[in-house]
């Protein structure tokens, strides 16, 4: 019998209970919950083609979630019914955000499925949730513009060892299904069998909720007032609907993941959202559960501890050595010490009681050496690919600068704290920043249509803005939601007099320019903690005080590039400053999100590395490391194509490996060509750094386009075809570039684009030219095997880097 109770308390440790996870997001009112929904909705929708019908854009959610672009788009489309629609209606809106942070665990995993059905076929593929699951944070150090190189190697590495584990993980997950699984095997793989797919991302997405439950229970006395027994009515049968749901468990994750998410998430969070505060320890069953549950937490921190059941009489190979009450003792200043990092605000949040509190509080710092010691070695982890996707180096939320003075304006956002002396603060990173709330509140007032003045009361409360008729707050008159704001200082003229007084203004810009909203007020004092708290909300740093603008060194599709100063290193640097003006159409805001995004992901010797992002309501600056040496295609004409093969070879390589790593992330450049490559010195030492990612697209293996992008020259013939294609057209593109290294002119010439597109398409590659007479039959046959008219014969990236020419000719100097 005791072998019974053993195997069968085994069982449950080795399970997660879902209701207990989703509960550590703090939303207690389901019913306010999609209220607030709809409030938000109201606030970020516009009407088209002067509709009746509402509809949130593609790019308005994006800048709302604040997720990679690539996790953006497929949440966008997992909360779309109808494919191709112009926007997100009230209800897909609504109730894919009620589904994902409150629904029933089968809603959230739906959810998940959906973002990992690409093609939206009731099938997810492994290929497809590698390519997600590589775009996921893991524990990283800040990136800064004074790294090194070595540095970047490092989080090369890093970057490589992770998708190591990706791809073994997945090997796991997908074993019986032959890499492909339906919904109802999905959901017996992470009840049953392995949860890590489903943990990660869920976790992931609740991390980067775009909300707090401050936000939500603002609202809580216009609803709860409007009809007190509606209200009553729809909360217990939401909280119904959720209890019964969310009483699910879920095979514990892989305890070794280098993934983030789960690590950080369950770590901060899960172990400390165990019983109310005010509630008595007398239920012994659900104490053991949670006790359970807490054991598997500490599990994933590498930490051989084990503690059953409340009387903690089984002790673990760990610390077999002590007292069942210094075992009690060790787990309860674990959990105070994490209780301890939590910041004051969040006093919702349950924690685990024990009735020997007063015995806790003695010994708490005799045990913090072994709690600092478990986050020491969680911070041995490797880094991630997607940090600089989300983390406070990411320079997401823009202020106004006056288009006319763009260059003198200090009100230029950025998501970083800092400290004084302008440096980054030091976090660690394996512990989840908490949710700040930043809060200011007071009377302002605002210009009727007939010039009357109209005070209400103006709270901020994070990146919401709640109107009131009242300072009590009883009478609720709308919200608005500062994602995608900016905030517009009259610096030139401060006071504006209205009724014979002085009234200071401040106006935000909502939504690229589709609302603006002025506020008025006669205290100076209420001005500027306004300003503050706004800045604080968005995020600011003083452009000039970092960057010294010089002169225009390129030009490209949206603007310039300019040449720049870091002030604080005196490094040189490349802004490349986009006019927002000239971005027409939502195809072509989202190739600049995309651009953007691949360059915070890439860290790689031979692609160009982001340092900052920056935007304000008229440009984009997108500051990169300068590269002195100037492009490939300069370079090659400097010196009239007169390179042997091995230094063709080397020259080829690095960019491969280039290309190797975009793939790897399912990155597809689509406009390879020289003029795109730059090199850091003009000789055989110079590095290859791959650069303008303005038409790249990230795809999964399954996934094709047919847009007629790229450079004609260097394009495949299936893109002028408008055939679907995939990353194949970057192996055509590797095979032009190194056919036109070593023979100085390309493979399809004419003298009028429709001549050369045509022989692209339909004439045989030849090395008729005498320049091929003295190249090596092995050279020849690369090239032909990367330039196939069928992208299905074209040789693969990594078939490419191991191909026969190359081993006589390639230094391994460039290689990482």
């Amino acid at each position: 019998m005791g072998n019974d109770s053993e195997q069968k308390s085994n069982l449950v440790e080795d399970y997660i209970p879902f209701e207990a996870i989703q509960e550590s997001l703090g939303i207690s009112d389901q019913f306010l919950f999609k209220k607030y929904l709809q409030e938000i909705f109201v606030d970020l929708s516009t009407k088209v083609n002067n509709s009746k019908n509402k509809y949130i854009s593609r790019i308005t959610f994006y800048d709302y979630v604040k997720l990679p672009i690539f996790i953006s788009e497929k949440l966008y489309n997992s909360f779309s019914i109808y494919e191709n629609q112009i926007g997100l209606t009230e209800n897909e809106f609504v109730n894919g955000f009620f589904n994902l942070y409150s629904g029933t665990f089968q809603d959230t995993a739906k959810i998940v499925f959906n973002i990992l059905d690409f093609d939206k076929d009731g099938i997810i593929h492994k290929e497809d949730v590698k390519i997600i699951l590589s775009y996921l944070p893991l524990n990283d150090e800040s990136e800064s513009i004074e790294k090194n190189n070595d540095s970047l190697k490092k989080i090369f590495r890093s970057q490589m060892k992770s998708l190591e584990e990706i791809d073994e993980l997945l090997n796991i997950t997908f074993d019986k299904f032959e890499n492909e699984m339906n919904f109802e095997q999905y959901i017996d793989i992470i009840q049953n069998e392995k949860s890590d797919v489903y943990l990660q991302i869920i976790l992931f997405l609740y991390q980067k909720k775009p909300f707090n439950h401050k936000n939500i229970e603002s609202l809580k006395l216009k609803y709860k007032e409007k009809d007190d027994e509606e209200y009553k009515q729809k909360m217990r049968y939401y909280n119904r609907k959720r209890s019964i749901g969310g009483r699910v468990k879920i095979k514990s994750p892989n305890q070794m993941s280098l993934l983030s998410p789960t690590i950080t998430f369950l770590k901060r969070k899960f172990s400390l959202i165990e019983l109310n505060n005010n509630e008595e320890l007398n239920n012994q069953k659900r104490m053991s559960s949670k006790i359970t549950s807490i054991n598997n937490i500490k599990d994933l921190f590498n930490k051989d501890i084990n503690l059953k059941k409340s009387n903690l009489t089984n002790k673990s190979s760990g610390i077999s050595t002590q007292s069942e009450s210094d075992i009690q003792i060790q787990e309860s200043a674990e959990i105070k010490n994490l209780k301890n990092n939590l910041e004051p605000n969040n006093k919702n949040i349950s924690f685990v009681r024990y009735n020997n509190e007063v015995e806790i509080k003695k010994e708490v710092k005799q045990n913090n050496n072994d709690i600092k010691e478990i986050i020491d070695n969680s911070k041995q982890r490797y880094s991630s690919p997607t940090k600089y996707l989300q983390e406070k180096t990411t320079l997401d939320n823009l202020a106004l600068m006056n288009k006319k003075r763009i260059f003198e304006t200090n009100l230029v956002p950025i998501n970083e704290e800092k400290n004084d002396d302008g440096d980054k603060k030091e976090e660690d990173n394996d512990i989840i920043e908490e949710e700040k709330n930043i809060k200011y509140e007071n009377w302002v007032y605002k210009l009727t249509e007939k010039k009357n003045l109209k005070k209400f009361y103006l709270v901020l409360l994070n990146k919401d803005l709640y109107y009131y008729k009242d300072k009590e707050k009883q009478k609720f008159l709308g919200l608005h939601n500062l994602s995608g704001c900016y905030l517009q200082e009259k610096e030139e003229l401060k006071t504006i007099i209205l009724d014979n007084k002085n009234f200071y203004i401040f106006e935000i810009n909502f939504h690229n320019k589709s609302k603006i909203r002025k506020y008025y007020t006669p205290d100076i004092n209420i001005w500027i903690n306004f300003l503050k708290a706004i800045k604080e909300a968005i995020g600011y740093i003083n452009f000039n005080d970092h960057y010294e603008l010089k002169e225009v060194i390129g030009k490209g599709k949206f603007g310039v590039v300019n040449l720049g100063i870091h002030k604080k290193t005196q490094k040189q640097v490349a802004i490349k400053i986009i006019n927002k003006d000239s971005i027409k159409t939502s195809a072509d805001k989202e190739l600049v999100k995309i651009e953007i995004d691949i360059l915070k992901l890439c860290h790689h010797q031979n692609i160009v590395r982001l340092l900052d992002h920056l935007e304000n309501l008229d440009y984009i600056f997108i500051i990169m490391e300068y590269i002195e040496g100037g492009t490939l295609g300069q370079y090659l004409k400097k010196n009239n194509f007169n390179f042997t093969e091995r230094q063709a070879a080397n020259m080829i390589y690095q960019i491969a490996l280039g290309v190797k790593y975009l793939h790897s992330y399912g990155i597809v450049h689509r406009d390879l060509k020289p003029d795109n490559i730059m090199i850091t010195q003009p000789n055989d030492l110079g590095v290859l750094k791959i650069m303008d990612f303005g038409l790249s697209k990230i795809l999964s293996t399954q996934e094709k386009m047919v847009d007629g992008f790229g450079t004609l020259s260097y394009v495949a013939p299936e893109v002028l075809l408008r055939s679907p294609y995939n990353k194949e057209v970057d192996i055509w593109s590797l095979g032009v570039i190194l056919y036109y290294i070593l023979c100085g002119h390309l493979p399809f010439k004419g003298n009028k684009e429709m001549v050369i597109a045509e022989k692209i398409v339909n004439d045989e590659l030849e090395f008729n030219d005498e320049e091929w007479d003295i190249r090596s039959q092995k050279v020849k046959d690369l090239i032909s095997n990367c330039m196939k008219k069928d992208p299905g014969e074209r040789i693969t990236i990594d078939e490419f880097l191991n191909h026969p020419w190359f081993k006589k000719n390639k230094k391994q100097k460039f290689s990482i």
